[in-house]
C-alpha cells in the first residue's frame, strides 16, 4: 500500500516529461524498423530472391514494379501462406557465467491476397493494348523475435543507469528539475524511484542527491525481449501495355504498423542485505498507418530481354508509441520513512501516448531480366536507398536533434537480389540470392557489426492455363545488438544476436 501511495502521489509531476522525453529512447532507429526492408512478394518472387523488377505476371510487380501488371493477359486471383520459424544466438559481453542465449520461435500467417482485373483496350487496332488493374494486400515486414540471456555482473547494475538519469548524467549533480524530478526521465528510472531501487538522499532543495542499495555489490542479470507485430499494405495499382515493349504502372498503398516490444528484466544481488531482487516488465508498443507511392516501367528492346526501372516513394507513418513499465521488488525487512518493506509491488508507471510521423527513405530500383527462348530465366535487381535522408517530426516536439542523428547514424547502400527459373513442360524450378546493406555506418558507437541481410532462396512452381501453384523457401541471417542500459565510460552488457529466419511460403492463383 506504501508504494502505490508514494506513486499516487507524485505521478502527475512526472508524467508531462515523460510523455516529451522517452519516447526518444529509440526513435532514430524507427526509420529502419518501419521501412520494408526485408525479402516479401509472392512464392515465385521470393523464390528468385526478389528480383522481379523486369518481370510481369504475378501479384509481386504491385510492390516490386507495377508495369508488371501490364504483361496481364487474364484476370487472377491469388493467395498464399507462409511459415516463419526464427532463431537466436545470443553472444554476451561484459557479463561472467552467460547462459540461456539461445531461442527459436515459428509463426504462421497470410502472406499476401491479390485480385487482378485484365483490362484490354477494346480498340484492336491500338498499339496500346491496355492492362491490368491491381488490389491487394501483402504483408511486407514481420517483428516476431525472442532474444535474451543471463550472467553475472561484477561491475555495475542497472540501478546505476537509474541513478544517472536522475542526476541527468552527471552522478554528483543535477540538472534542470521539474518538480524535483529531472525533466528528461526515462519511464523505468522513475518506476525504480518509485518502487524504491533507488532513493534521494540530502535535503529538499534542488541540490538532490539519489543513491541505491549495495552499490557495486555483484548481481545476477537475467534478460529476456520478446517483439511481435508487422507491416501490411492495401494497394491499389495499374500496369499498361505498349505494343509488347514498353510496359509501365503504377500503385498507390496503405500502411498498416503494428509493433510491440516486451522487456523482463531481473536482478538479483549478491549480498541480500537490504535489496534482495527485483523484476521489471517494460512493454514498448508503436501502431499507426500510412500511405507510399511507386511506380515503374519495363522497356523491351529485344524480346529475349527486359530492363526495368522502378521507384518507391518515402513512407509517411504516422504512429502512436506507448510504454509501461512495471516492477516487483523483494527486501530484506527494511525501514524506510518509517515504513517496513519485504515482497512489493506491482508498481506500475506508464507515458501515456505520444504522435508522431516517420518519413522512411525512397528506393530506386533497376533491373534486367534475359530469357533464354522458353527454357527459363535470369533476373537481376539493384536498389538504391538512403537512410540518412529518412526524417521524423511532430506536432508536439522538436525533432531536429533526432533529425541530426539520423543523418550520423545511417548512410546510402545497395540491395542487390539474383534470380533464375528452368522450365520443364508445366513445372518451374527456381533459385535466389538477396543481400540487404547495413544501413549504419561503420562507427564503434553503432559496435561496428554487419547488420545485412543475406537470403538464400528455392522454389517449385506448377503452372497450367487455368491455375497455378508455388512453393518456396528462403534462408535468412543478420545480425543485431540489444542492450537493457548505458553507463558512459563503464563497460556495460551487450548482446551481439546472429538471427536466422526460415520462411516457407505456398502461393496458389486462379485465372479467368
Amino acid at each position: 500500500m506504501f508504494l502505490k501511495e508514494r506513486l499516487k502521489k507524485n505521478f502527475l509531476f512526472v508524467i508531462f516529461p515523460l510523455i516529451c522525453s522517452n519516447s526518444y529512447s529509440q526513435i532514430e532507429e524507427d526509420v529502419v524498423s518501419f521501412h520494408d526492408n526485408t525479402l516479401h512478394g509472392s512464392a515465385r518472387s521470393q523464390a528468385l530472391g526478389g528480383a522481379f523488377g523486369a518481370l510481369g505476371g504475378d501479384p509481386a510487380s504491385i510492390y516490386t514494379n507495377p508495369a508488371g501488371l501490364g504483361f496481364y493477359r487474364k484476370s487472377e486471383i491469388s493467395i498464399g501462406f507462409n511459415t516463419q520459424f526464427h532463431a537466436s544466438k545470443n553472444e554476451v559481453f561484459n557479463l561472467n557465467d552467460v547462459s540461456n542465449t539461445d531461442f527459436t520461435n515459428q509463426l504462421f500467417n497470410l502472406n499476401h491476397l491479390a485480385i487482378i482485373f485484365e483490362a484490354p483496350n477494346i480498340n484492336t487496332e491500338s498499339e496500346h493494348y491496355g492492362g491490368a488493374w491491381g488490389l491487394s494486400y501483402q504483408r511486407t515486414k514481420n517483428f516476431h523475435q525472442t532474444f535474451g540471456y543471463e550472467g553475472r555482473n561484477d561491475a555495475n547494475s542497472i540501478r546505476n543507469f537509474f541513478l544517472n538519469d536522475l542526476h541527468t548524467g552527471d552522478s554528483t549533480t543535477l540538472g534542470e528539475l521539474y518538480d524535483g524530478i529531472p525533466y528528461y526521465l526515462d519511464n523505468r528510472t522513475y518506476t525504480a524511484w518509485a518502487s524504491f531501487l533507488v532513493q534521494q538522499v540530502g535535503d529538499e532543495d534542488e541540490n538532490k542527491l539519489y543513491e541505491t542499495f549495495a552499490d557495486g555489490d555483484p548481481v545476477t542479470q537475467n534478460s529476456l525481449t520478446e517483439r511481435k507485430g508487422n507491416l501490411g499494405e492495401w494497394s491499389l495499382s495499374y500496369g499498361g501495355n505498349y505494343n509488347d515493349q514498353l510496359y509501365y504502372g503504377f500503385s498507390a498503398s496503405l500502411i498498416s504498423a503494428n509493433y510491440e516490444q516486451n522487456n523482463f528484466y531481473t536482478e538479483t544481488l549478491a549480498t541480500q542485505d537490504s535489496l534482495i531482487s527485483f523484476d521489471m516488465n517494460d512493454v514498448y508498443t508503436s501502431k499507426g498507418s500510412g500511405v507510399n507511392f511507386k511506380g515503374g516501367i519495363i522497356f523491351s528492346p529485344i524480346p529475349e530481354l527486359k530492363l526495368g526501372f522502378n521507384f518507391k516513394s518515402p513512407s509517411w507513418i504516422w504512429l502512436t508509441e506507448s510504454q509501461t513499465t512495471t516492477v516487483y521488488s523483494s527486501f530484506n525487512n527494511i525501514t524506510i520513512d518509517g515504513e517496513l518493506l519485504n515482497d512489493e509491488g506491482p508498481v506500475e508507471t506508464s507515458t501515456g501516448s505520444f504522435n508522431y510521423r516517420v518519413k522512411t527513405p525512397a528506393t530506386f530500383g533497376f533491373a534486367a531480366t534475359y530469357f533464354v527462348q522458353k527454357h527459363g530465366f535470369i533476373t537481376l535487381d539493384l536498389a538504391y536507398v538512403d537512410y540518412s535522408s529518412a526524417r521524423l517530426d511532430s506536432r508536439d516536439d522538436d525533432f531536429s536533434l533526432v533529425n541530426r542523428n539520423i543523418q550520423s547514424m545511417f548512410r546510402p547502400i545497395w540491395n542487390i537480389k539474383l534470380g533464375a527459373e528452368a522450365r520443364y513442360k508445366n513445372l518451374r524450378f527456381r533459385l535466389g540470392f538477396a543481400k540487404f546493406g547495413d544501413p549504419y555506418q561503420e562507427d564503434e558507437a553503432y559496435y561496428n557489426i554487419d547488420r545485412s541481410r543475406k537470403y538464400y532462396t528455392a522454389g517449385i512452381g506448377y503452372k497450367t492455363g487455368q491455375k497455378s501453384f508455388d512453393l518456396s523457401i528462403s534462408r535468412s541471417s543478420y545480425r543485431s545488438i540489444h542492450q537493457d542500459y548505458y553507463l558512459y565510460n563503464q563497460a556495460t552488457p551487450y548482446a551481439e544476436t546472429k538471427n536466422v529466419d526460415v520462411n516457407i511460403l505456398f502461393g496458389a492463383s486462379f485465372y479467368y
